[in-house]
């Protein structure tokens, strides 16, 4: 969702760039149906209208299915609080796999996940100090059977409270950190009261994420993810399944430990994949979502959409935020359209976007296939070759000789 510090000028450069494909339905049928989702304003000027997403109710989207997102660097720490591996691409895999306590709508409301916290945090400022207390789902674990209770906020407050130079952990600074007094056990194991020396704001700013208790100790938070993703020191409606290194690829699949709605998506694959050529990718089929934030790589889809269309493929506004939205790899139910935009009547014919004010390529045709892979495809009618009229033999049989034969045969 890249909500937190995304770039609004990124996200208008790309704003008609967010393609579509031919949104056909497995059945034929549109897509759209029962979405309940309106089309974007016309001329809407509000941040929300930036946002390139195609929600759908769960019960209208279909189980199963795999889809394949670009990332560009793979990661050499799996520890997303580590030094080395705190990559971008590394946490949009992580926000299927790893807690996350928040969700952050386009127009920047945030929500608690109740997978993990019960409510939003209390919060109360007294003297110049501030405290607050979450209240934590008691169903949450990690996924080898330790609850999510408060030690995890203690371990994740000993890990990122000290520079990278002071304490032994090789974190990420962070000085909201620095300025917690205490982390302790509420009323029961699930209650977490947090006091800081001074007010910090947002409180959403503090444990967003949380650490495995194990990692509470400097020695396992610097050495245990290095060369292991450790499954089982994590906790979200995905696991990951496998870490290809040769082909560059990390494969997740719905967590059997998950206690929350399961995932419809029976796998998620990212592949590395350079960011120059993650458009050709896209159309090529390669991958199902490409990021484009820049005006070499709109070019190129400006390109792409004058000539053709990659069916079930999407372009998204690349960000540069230093906190990444979840990838459509989790329970969101836009998972499983990815990058299909409900823009009203148009959005079934080639070419139609996000934006109200494109318009299709006029020569431009939807063509369903019987293939259970691709349903749609799109041609460019000016280009169709004209239809076979075989020609007529001669009245009468004329036999020619042979002559020279010249060039190459």
């Amino acid at each position: 969702m890249r909500i937190h510090r995304t770039h609004l000028t990124a996200a208008a450069l790309s704003l008609a760039l967010v393609l579509t494909s031919c949104a056909s339905g497995t059945d034929g049928t549109d897509s759209r149906a029962g979405s309940g989702t309106a089309p974007p304003t016309q001329g809407a000027s509000s941040e929300s209208s930036l946002a390139a997403t195609n929600p759908h109710p769960r019960a209208d989207l279909a189980q199963g299915g795999t889809v394949t997102l670009p990332m560009a660097a793979f990661p050499t720490n799996f520890n997303r609080f580590h030094v080395e591996g705190t990559l971008a691409a590394w946490r949009d895999v992580t926000a299927a796999t790893d807690p996350g306590l928040y969700r952050y709508s386009p127009e920047g409301e945030v929500t608690p996940r109740t997978e993990y916290l019960s409510a939003m945090p209390q919060v109360e400022d007294t003297n110049g100090t501030q405290v607050i207390t979450y209240d934590l789902n008691p169903e949450a674990v990690w996924n080898d059977g330790t609850p999510i209770d408060w030690t995890a906020f203690e371990a994740t407050w000993k890990a990122r409270r000290a520079p990278i130079d002071q304490g032994g952990f090789n974190s990420v600074p962070d000085p909201a950190y620095a300025r917690i007094a205490s982390v302790e056990k509420g009323a029961t194991a699930h209650q977490v009261v947090v006091t800081l020396r001074e007010p910090h704001h947002p409180v959403t700013g503090v444990f967003s994420h949380l650490l495995h208790p194990k990692l509470g100790d400097k020695d396992a938070f610097n050495t245990l993810m290095k060369d292991d993703v450790h499954a089982e020191l994590r906790s979200g409606p995905f696991t990951v399944s496998d870490v290809d290194r040769q082909t560059r690829t990390i494969v997740l699949e719905p967590n059997q430990k998950w206690w929350g709605d399961k995932p419809l998506l029976d796998r998620v694959v990212f592949q590395q994949i350079e960011p120059s050529t993650a458009v050709p990718a896209a159309r090529g089929g390669d991958v199902d979502l490409a990021d484009v934030g820049n005006v070499a790589l709109r070019s190129q889809v400006e390109e792409l959409q004058a000539s053709t269309c990659a069916p079930g493929r999407a372009f998204r506004p690349a960000s540069s935020s230093s906190t990444r939205r979840p990838p459509p790899s989790a329970t969101s139910p836009s998972a499983r359209r990815c990058g299909r935009a409900s823009t009203g009547p148009s959005s079934r014919r080639c070419g139609s976007t996000a934006s109200t004010t494109s318009r299709p390529h006029p020569d431009r045709r939807c063509i369903t296939r019987s293939s259970p892979s691709i349903r749609t495809t799109c041609r460019s009618a000016s280009t169709r070759p004209p239809p076979h009229r075989p020609s007529r033999a001669p009245a009468t049989p004329t036999r020619t000789e042979p002559g020279p034969r010249t060039g190459n045969p």
